[in-house]
């Protein structure tokens, strides 16, 4: 039968099983009877076991079961220690005739070494015999440094000696040594070792050194390897086991002692002393599992002896930023090596155990120390005070020492090691009490020592007590501390009857005191205190209290007090910041005495808020910001000096200035400068009258004295400014702005030419010069010949009317119908000034033979801009006209010369002025003025170049003085006057009448 055909019976027999699986086990089941498990005694562990190794299967007629079936009913394998690979035998061609060969299968034991129990048994419940199995190797028990403990952590490049503990479980000892390999699982650090091997059940530990050059910080795993050789049967097997250790890595570090860290610098032989150092530890960031330190002091020749002064663990006080402090390290130097004062040097071993690394300095020579001298304190006999005590009190005492030789000695201050011992010779009292050194120092020369007080028994009246001190002392530097005491000379103290103390008066003292005082004021509570016995008093102390805010308590303390003797004793106080009423207290608090009832212990006061003055004024009757006022007018000055606060104040003093001027002050002798007394919170309204005439001056009031708070004593506080003026303008409001027409010339005005209308005079006719006003506005009313409304536009061109000075410009205009209104810029009239302003315009073609031009004063409007009335309108007069200013119709004609040429005054009188011709050119002529007697004789003959402003087009005046062509007056008669325009011929005639 070929391959193929027998796998086809095989499937064909499984699924012969698969599809009666329970009646097949129960006949496999219902014939075993036994399963007889034959395996060699002697295994290597990890191998596949050898020599006869097998299972036996046997029916109920106890014949092997030739048909018996793994995959039906399997058989499992167990181990009393440990397993079996494979523990579960299915496979059914694993057996053969009723026998299973474990050895040509490869089964293997897995486990720890040692003798064990190896039993099989399959799911029907039958079992086998348990035979005992050697199964020999070596197990790792453990990997541990030298202390003991687990490995956690290494440092790289830092040599390191690990610890296997190693067991032979099995009963054959191994054929050679075996051996033990150690390495990371990142490469580095391989080492192996060999060992001796032990009898069956021995543990060796067995030293291993780690190599850690060049492992990187980090996480490793450490691989433990251990691996022998046993011979059974003449034939050779090897066994292995492994062990994983997961490690922290940690930087190279490195310990050393810090330099000049070693304290103390001097120390007493024999004496105890705290040790404190450093050691620097670069790279190492922990952990400290312990550390050893000894220090030696070198003496003798060469320094080759040495002494030791500590020698054991210690335990770090810190550890931080690679520094390990260590403090407290009790040592001493023994007496016993009788060294004398001076330096020695000191020599250091040090070990610090952290994982299994063990970082060491050794005999390590680098710091010094210096052994002090004996010294002591000595008692200054005759110091102890008070050698008398009271029964049935407390009494403090004291006394002083002497220090030589040395710069200070300090006092160690724990408590109970200073302290004061009395007793008395019967043993049946004894006390003790701290005794205090200021500053726990005592420096060269006498020192002053005192005790906290001593309660002395009433019992003990008229007995002497024993004293003694004792205390702990050492020089600047030592580490240790030497004891001092004395019984003072074998001094005694003789208790005496206990001293009464009193209160007998209590009262404040302050400025004002007992009334008030400010807050936050110092003032002083001041006590008398009597010794109302026969014993003298020491150390009374009192206490101060308050029912307010003011303080919580104060102490004082009276040294020493005569027997019927008083003492003053002040308190210093600074009042509470709360106006309060205030009760104080002084009560005796300290009990070694006696006590009366107090004759006087209460003070009472008030605290106020302290004043506060300020000033306040105004002025009423003057006008404006620049105060003025009205020439001999009437105007107030009100002062007020207002208080806030609690504290009374006094009267004050001013001075009130008028720079020299007569207001009327109630002064004896002049009316000027005033002075007098100002109240608080009380008004002072003077009443001022301004001089006839302008001016201007400060008016000045000033607070000469301040008021004096009552409370300090002292000036009172003042919020502000003690002075303050007014510059004070005295000047008439009387003003008016006088406006009249100045005298026009004769009509006509002619058609298309710019023609003067009129102008206007205007004068300030105020009495004060501050009255300084502007011209606002002016409005005309333009009318026909019968006086009716017309449009003003009809009449003039509105573009080119406007008012002029001398040829610049001054106005705007504004045109409503028959209304023109006229707006100035920026101008200014002065008191006394006359302004004249012309107005001209252009007249229409086509306007009709005449027009009227009205002009009231209500059509002028005016501005204070300076002056009492600033920003006030201006009243504004004229000559009297019924409130007219101007009412002139002006006849139109063409713009001929004959028409134009005219004279303003005729006749003329040459007293009153120059003669003047005005006309009015329609182009730019050469002009000839002329003047004639009626008989024809030439008088004056004028030429007027084409360059002059005269032969411009345009309204001209020309100018005659009433002089001849030889600069003569002519006489007085008629005379013809000719303008003859030379281009043309166009000469304008007139007559005029010269009277003297």
């Amino acid at each position: 039968m070929n391959c193929k055909q027998g796998s086809l019976l095989y499937i064909c027999f499984l699924l012969l099983v698969f599809f009666s699986p329970a009646q097949s086990a129960d006949q496999d089941a219902r014939g075993v009877e036994r399963i007889v498990l034959d395996i060699a005694p002697q295994q290597v562990i990890g191998q596949p076991l050898f020599g006869p190794s097998r299972i036996l299967i046997y029916d109920v007629g106890d014949t092997l079961r030739y048909d018996y079936s793994l995959f039906i009913n399997p058989i499992r394998l167990t181990a009393t220690n440990g397993g079996m690979l494979p523990s579960l035998l299915v496979d059914p061609t694993w057996c053969d005739s009723g026998i299973i060969d474990l050895a040509a299968n490869g089964v293997r034991y897995v486990g720890p070494s040692g003798v064990v129990a190896i039993q099989a048994a399959n799911d029907s419940g039958v079992t086998s015999n348990r035979p005992e199995i050697s199964f020999n190797g070596y197990d790792i028990l453990k990997v541990f440094d030298f202390k003991g403990d687990s490995l956690t952590h290494l440092f790289s490049g830092y040599p390191i000696t690990a610890r296997v503990a190693v067991r032979n479980g099995g009963t054959l000892r191994a054929e050679s040594n075996p051996s033990l390999r150690t390495s990371f699982t990142s490469g580095g650090g391989s080492v192996r070792i060999f060992f001796s091997p032990d009898d069956s059940g021995a543990v060796d530990t067995i030293p291993v050194s780690i190599n850690t050059n060049g492992l990187a910080a980090g996480i490793d795993t450490l691989i433990v390897d251990l691996e022998a050789a046993y011979r059974v049967d003449g034939i050779l097997y090897t066994t292995r086991f492994r062990d994983s250790i997961p490690l922290e890595i940690k930087p190279l570090a490195s310990v050393e002692l810090q330099n000049g860290a070693l304290t103390p610098d001097s120390v007493y032989a024999g004496a105890n002393f705290p040790l404190s150092f450093a050691i620097n530890a670069p790279g190492f960031d922990g952990p400290i599992d312990s550390s050893h330190f000894k220090l030696e002091l070198l003496y003798g020749p060469g320094d080759i002896l040495a002494t030791t002064l500590c020698d054991r663990s210690i335990t770090h006080s810190s550890f931080s930023a690679n520094v390990i402090q260590y403090n407290g390290v009790i040592s001493q130097i023994s007496l016993v090596a009788g060294l004398l004062p001076g330096w020695y040097h000191l020599r250091s071993n040090y070990s610090l155990v952290s994982g299994g690394s063990v970082f060491s300095l050794t005999d390590l020579v680098s710091d010094s120390i210096y052994i002090l001298p004996f010294t002591s304190p000595q008692y200054v006999p005759g110091t102890f005070k008070p050698v008398t005590a009271a029964a049935g009190g407390l009494t403090a005492f004291s006394f002083d020492l002497s220090v030589t030789d040395v710069d200070l000695l300090l006092i160690d201050s724990t408590a109970g090691t200073a302290i004061m011992t009395i007793s008395d010779s019967a043993s049946s009292f004894t006390s003790t009490a701290p005794i205090n050194v200021p500053g726990d120092v005592l420096e060269p020369g006498r020192n002053t020592v005192t005790s906290d007080p001593i309660f002395i028994p009433a019992n003990e009246l008229g007995r002497d007590l024993r004293v003694s001190a004792a205390l702990q002392y050492r020089q600047s530097g030592s580490g240790s501390f030497l004891s001092f005491t004395t019984n003072f000379d074998s001094q005694l103290i003789r208790v005496q009857p206990l001293p009464i103390a009193q209160v007998v008066l209590t009262h404040s003292v302050a400025p004002n005191a007992p009334l008030a005082v400010n807050t936050n004021q110092p003032f002083i509570i001041r006590t008398r205190v009597a010794n109302v016995s026969d014993s003298p008093l020491d150390s009374v102390v009192l206490r101060l209290t308050c029912d307010g805010v003011t303080i919580s308590a104060l102490y004082d303390t009276i040294p020493h007090l005569e027997p019927q003797d008083t003492v003053v004793i002040d308190f210093d106080v600074v009042s509470a910041n709360a106006a309060v009423d205030v009760v104080f207290r002084v009560d005796i608090v300290s009990t070694h005495h006696g006590q009366q009832i107090p004759v006087d212990n209460i003070a009472t006061i008030d605290i106020e808020a302290p004043a506060d003055l300020r000033l306040s004024d105004s002025l009423q009757g003057t006008i404006g910001a620049q105060h003025y006022v009205e020439t001999g007018g009437t105007f107030f000055l009100r002062v007020v000096m207002s208080k806030t606060g609690q504290s009374a104040v006094s009267e004050g003093l001013y001075h009130l200035s008028t720079q020299g001027i007569d207001l009327g002050l109630p002064d004896e002798i002049s009316g000027r400068d005033t002075i007098g007394d100002i109240i608080a919170d009380q008004q002072i309204i003077f009443e001022l009258k301004a001089p006839d005439f302008d001016t201007t001056f400060t008016l000045t009031f000033t607070l000469t004295d301040r008021p004096t708070d009552i409370n300090t004593a002292a000036p009172a506080r003042f919020t502000g400014d003690s002075t303050f003026s007014y510059t004070i303008r005295v000047a008439s409001t009387i003003a008016s702005l006088f406006v009249e027409p100045v005298q026009t010339l004769p009509e006509p005005v002619f058609k298309n030419l710019n023609c003067e209308l009129f102008q206007l005079s205007l004068t300030n006719m105020a009495q004060s010069d501050v009255n300084l006003l502007c011209l606002d506005t002016v409005r005309l009313r333009m009318t026909d010949k019968q006086g009716d409304p017309i449009a003003a536009s009809e009449v003039v061109d509105i573009s080119t009317i406007a008012f002029f000075d001398n040829g610049t410009e001054l106005s705007s205009v504004v045109a409503n119908d028959d209304t023109l209104t006229f707006i100035f810029g920026e101008n200014s009239i002065a008191v006394g000034e006359t302004w004249t302003i012309a107005l001209r315009a252009d007249i229409h073609a086509d306007i009709a033979s005449a027009f009227g031009v009205v002009l009231d004063t209500s059509g002028i409007s005016a501005t204070y801009i300076d002056g009492p009335a600033l920003g006030e309108q201006v009243m504004v007069t004229a000559p009297p006209n019924g409130g007219s200013i101007l009412k002139k119709t002006f006849e139109v004609a063409g713009p001929s010369l004959a028409q134009s040429f005219m004279i303003e005054d005729n006749p003329w009188h040459p007293g009153s002025g120059v003669a003047r011709f005005a006309y009015t050119l329609v182009e730019e002529s050469i002009l000839d003025f002329r003047i004639f007697t009626l008989g024809g004789e030439l008088v004056l003959n004028r030429r007027i170049e084409a360059t002059s402003p005269l032969a411009s087009p345009g309204p001209h005046i020309i100018e005659w003085d009433g002089l001849n062509g030889a600069g003569v007056m002519v006489h007085d008669g008629v005379y013809i006057v000719s303008l003859l325009v030379t281009r043309t011929g166009e000469e304008a005639r007139l007559k005029v009448a010269v009277l003297k």
